[in-house]
Order: structure tokens, then C-alpha cells, then sequence
């Protein structure tokens, strides 16, 4: 978390080492989380990813408590999402989503597990029954109170909101999520764009972009930055955030960062009067967000 990773993967590597030699499955599976989760965070993405896919082999095999179990379901359905792998997201949601059925007692990862359907729900524009995932979620999540998931939940309902132009309420679950320490962008920074309050909308973008926490998530900040920027009318900031977002879905070549970068540079072309040019963007961002 302090982003120092190298001293995280020497720790993980040797706790996965003693969880070997003393056959503890539980202590190979969160050592192997952890070093997953580590080389993500060094830009070792197809590494990480491929050391994740190894621990949830373990995982769906039910070698290891549903306590840890679920723990490493949902930190990896998160690093999915972080690395804008959506196959694996709907696959390991899926897969959460029966093991939750087969667990009810486990109230916590049952309320995650709605949020994580919430999501691909809204990334598919399925909004009434992500409405009602979310429903769920909250509820589920508030009690008892002080769960980690709850801020994700309320920022899900607060984008849910906001796509759905229902400004005041996504105001009130963005404050809520807030609350519970989650970070609100850069869906806030979208809203208040929306509301026409830029100056509030470009401070909140440039903020999140400037925070090295953020690194995981920058592809999205990116994106919004692009709108932001546009409906500011400063379309040099704008073609910098696209340029940036395109070099990091040239190395990354997932489906949903090449269309989201896609989107973005047909949007500044627009801007900039390139009509022909921005069209060719726009229809290869519809045929990839069509076609997934």
C-alpha cells in the first residue's frame, strides 16, 4: 500500500514458501493473493493475473476455508476490474456468485458479490436490475455496520444515479461512500461536470490523477479527465489525458481499455472539428463494447 513493492514480494514469496513446506493450504493461498496482487501493482499484469488465476484453481477446488475463500473471490474479482480484465470479472463473479449461494451464513460476501454484479451490470446497461443489485448490496452491507464493501456500494449506486441523471441522489450515495472512506472518483468529478460546477469537476479529476494510489485506476481517471476537460472547453488538456490513455490500452490491449481510449480520442477529434477522423474512433469503440 505504500508502494513499495518489491519488499511486499520478498514477504509474500517467503510466506508462501513456509506455507508450502509446513502444507498450510490457507497460507499458500493468501500468500499467492498477495504476490498476485504485488506484481499488478509493479505493472507485471499478465504476471499477476496468471498468479491469481494459479490461487483460484485452490480456491474453486475447496482446498481452503470459506473465510479465506472468500477474502481472495472478492480481491481478485477487484483485480480484475482494476486491470480492465472483463472476461475474467464476469467469470470469477459468476463463480462467487454460486459459491455465495452454497454459503449462506457468509452475509458479507453475499453483500460484495451483488456489488461485483452491480457492476458488470452497469458496465452492460442493465440499470433497473443493477438498481436492484445495489439495493441489496446496501442493505446487506449496513448490517452490521463498519463492512469494508459498504463505500463500494454506495459509489456504485452513486454512478448508477448519476448515468441516470438522478443528480440529488447520486450527490447523497457519493457523500455516503465517501463517508465510509472510499474514493469518489472519478464518477464526482463526473457529476459535477454534469451539474455544470467545472471548476469543482476539473480540481477533483486533476487531484485523483495526482494521487499515487490511484495508479491502478488512472485509465478510468483518464477517460473522465477527457470529458471534464471537453466540457470545460480546454481541448489541449483534453487530447493529453486521450493521448496518455491510448499509450496505456496500446500496452495493456484489453478490450474494454482499447474502446475506452477509443472513445476518448473520438471525442477530442470531435472537438477539434476532425469529423471523419472521429468517427473511425467512435464506431471501433461501439464495435468493441458490442462485440466484448
Amino acid at each position: 500500500m505504500q508502494g513499495d513493492g518489491a519488499s511486499a514480494l520478498e514477504l509474500f514469496t517467503l510466506a508462501s514458501r513456509i506455507g508450502r513446506s509446513s502444507g498450510q493450504p490457507e497460507l499458500i493461498a493468501l500468500s499467492g493473493l498477495g504476490i498476485g496482487q504485488t506484481k499488478i501493482a509493479m505493472g507485471e499484469v499478465a504476471a499477476g493475473l496468471a498468479k491469481l488465476d494459479e490461487v483460484m484453481v485452490a480456491v474453486t477446488a475447496g482446498e481452503v476455508s470459506p473465510i479465506v475463500s472468500g477474502l481472495v473471490y472478492c480481491a481478485v474479482i477487484i483485480a480484475c476490474h482494476d486491470t480492465f480484465e472483463i472476461r475474467r470479472a464476469i467469470e470469477w463473479t459468476r463463480a462467487l456468485s454460486r459459491w455465495c449461494n452454497e454459503q449462506p451464513d457468509l452475509v458479507p460476501f453475499r453483500g460484495q458479490c451483488l456489488v461485483h454484479r452491480t457492476q458488470i451490470l452497469i458496465l452492460n446497461g442493465e440499470w433497473p436490475d443493477a438498481a436492484e443489485q445495489v439495493r441489496l448490496a446496501c442493505r446487506r452491507l449496513s448490517e452490521p455496520p463498519g463492512q469494508a464493501a459498504i463505500g463500494m456500494a454506495y459509489y456504485e449506486e452513486g454512478e448508477l444515479h448519476r448515468l441516470r441523471g438522478e443528480y440529488a441522489a447520486a450527490e447523497n450515495s457519493y457523500g455516503r461512500s465517501s463517508e465510509c472512506g472510499h474514493e469518489v472518483q472519478p464518477g464526482l468529478a463526473l457529476l459535477r461536470a454534469a451539474q455544470n460546477r467545472l471548476d469543482a469537476a476539473q480540481s477533483g479529476i486533476r487531484r485523483a490523477l495526482e494521487e499515487p494510489r490511484q495508479a491502478a485506476r488512472r485509465p478510468l481517471l483518464l477517460a473522465a479527465s477527457v470529458e471534464v476537460a471537453l466540457a470545460a472547453g480546454d481541448v489541449k488538456q483534453a487530447r493529453l489525458a486521450a493521448l496518455e490513455l491510448t499509450g496505456i490500452a496500446a500496452e495493456r490491449t484489453t478490450t474494454l481499455l482499447s474502446a475506452l481510449s477509443a472513445q476518448a480520442m473520438g471525442s477530442v477529434l470531435l472537438a477539434e472539428g476532425q469529423s471523419r477522423a472521429s468517427l473511425d474512433e467512435l464506431r471501433r469503440a461501439w464495435r468493441l463494447l458490442a462485440y466484448p
